[in-house]
This record gives structure tokens, sequence and C-alpha cells, in this order.
């Protein structure tokens, strides 16, 4: 496996106060695209210790700084995610069972896990039916999509922007991905605002 390393222009990029970096946000962006390009040919094994290797150029205190940066994004728990599935217009589906990149690369048992173990684990702990699934970073492949449609799902979603019709494959759906990022946010809502959001899905 090519060994991972931080671009050479970001390595020493002086911080902030709070222990905030003080690299501009459309950077780290850059840097995190560049990372999911990197690894999105590799199995879930390797992608596993491109991640480890990572975060080993990490000091202790800066994964504590990490740590409680993004406590605010912690993954919900099934009790949480049961009160979300209750509310009105709440839908909760599938997004594989371990973010596993769903390449035609990926190991075709690794890959029917990260599809069918998914919505049977969420089935099981929501009690409510899961037909769609999201592509984790959006890679997909044919096998894949067969998968999908034995294991009963009914559509699935990548992460092309685009509008809903008739003629959209059911198996490559697009949708606009959630993003904190202000332009994603603004689009969003300008979307919404002027009707064009009601064929778009996120």
């Amino acid at each position: 496996m090519r060994s991972l390393r931080r671009p050479r222009r970001l390595a020493h990029a002086p911080r902030g106060g709070g222990g905030q970096s003080a690299v501009p946000a459309a950077d780290r962006i850059a840097v995190l695209a560049q990372y999911f390009r990197l690894v999105a040919p590799l199995n879930d094994a390797a992608r596993r210790r491109a991640a480890a290797e990572l975060a080993s150029h990490l000091t202790a205190d800066q994964r504590r700084r990490l740590g409680e940066r993004f406590d605010s994004e912690r993954l919900l728990n099934w009790e949480e995610l049961r009160q979300l599935a209750a509310m009105p217009d709440i839908s909760i589906q599938a997004h594989a069972l371990n973010h596993g990149f769903l390449h035609a690369g990926q190991d075709p048992a690794m890959m029917e896990s990260e599809i069918r173990q998914c919505r049977i684990a969420l089935e099981e702990k929501l009690q409510r039916p899961v037909r769609r699934f999201a592509y984790p970073g959006g890679v997909h492949c044919p096998r894949a999509e067969r998968i999908l449609q034995e294991a009963g799902y009914d559509a699935a979603f990548t992460i092309e922007p685009g509008d809903l019709d008739g003629s959209s494959p059911r198996f490559r759906l697009p949708r606009v991905p959630g993003s904190p990022h202000p332009a994603v946010q603004r689009r969003l809502l300008a979307c919404a605002a002027d009707g064009g959001g009601r064929g778009m899905w996120w």
C-alpha cells in the first residue's frame, strides 16, 4: 500500500488560539477529498491500516484536542436513533455497516456484509423497514447495485447532484450531500426557496 503523507504545504501550518487550525477551510476540505480519493480503491482492512498510519503521526495531545473538538459530532446511540426515527417526516435508511466503499475491487464477502448486515441491524433495532441505501463516499459499482437489489432494497443514492424524475436509475439516484460548508448550505437554501429542492434528496 502506498504510504499516505500530509501535503508538505500543510505540514507546518500555524495554529490559532484554542487549538483551532489556521489552515483555510477550503484547504482542509481539499486534503480530506485527497485522502478519500486515495483510500477509495482499497479494501476495508487496507483503509483501516491507512487511517491508523495517519493517526500514528499525531501526538497524544493532538489526539486529545481532536477528540474534544469533534465530541459534538459523535454518532447517535440506538436510543437516540429510535427517538429520531419516531419523528414525523424522518426516515432512517442504510449507509453500509462500517462505511465500506463499494468499489469493484472490494472483497465480495465484505461487500455483501456491508450491504445486508446494515439493513438487518437497523430493522432489528428500530423495528422499521429499511428500503433505501446511500453509497458511502458515493462509491458504487454494478456488483453493489446487484447485491442491493437481491437484498431487497428499493433504491440507492450516489453523491451526484441532480433532479429526480421517472427516468432516474433506481440504484444510481442523485442527491445533495449534507455538509456544514457555507457554500453548500447556501445552495440548498436557494434550491428550497425556488422550489428546486422538491426533486432532490440529502
